[in-house]
């Protein structure tokens, strides 16, 4: 009898959904990181160019036919709202991590 412990069922559901957010979000990489050069070491306005590039990649995608690849993401529970908000969260992450390793290197 296999039993089946929803605490681990939940975690291997987040990982799975964190996974698919971050392939989402490979393509954009480069252009995060272009940012994090161009607007230096102010982490204010860093994270306001963050925002602004996920409402214009949102407004991007909902504009043209890329919004398509959109619906994976539905089919496999993860909302339009989820998946924007994670990908700003999790650019605003690694752009904190790029900040704080930029000064301890310079």
């Amino acid at each position: 009898m296999d039993l089946v412990i929803p605490e681990k069922t939940l975690l291997l559901e987040g990982m799975k959904s964190l996974k698919l957010i971050f392939i989402f979000y490979k393509p954009f990489l480069l252009w995060s990181f272009i940012i994090n050069v161009l607007a230096g070491s102010n982490l204010g306005v860093l994270i306001f160019l963050k925002l602004l590039l996920t409402v214009f990649l949102w407004y991007y995608i909902r504009e043209t036919k890329a919004k398509n690849n959109l619906v994976f993401y539905k089919n496999v529970g993860i909302s339009t709202f989820k998946l924007y908000a994670s990908l700003f969260f999790m650019d605003a992450i690694l752009s904190i991590i790029f900040l704080l390793l930029a000064k301890t290197i310079l």
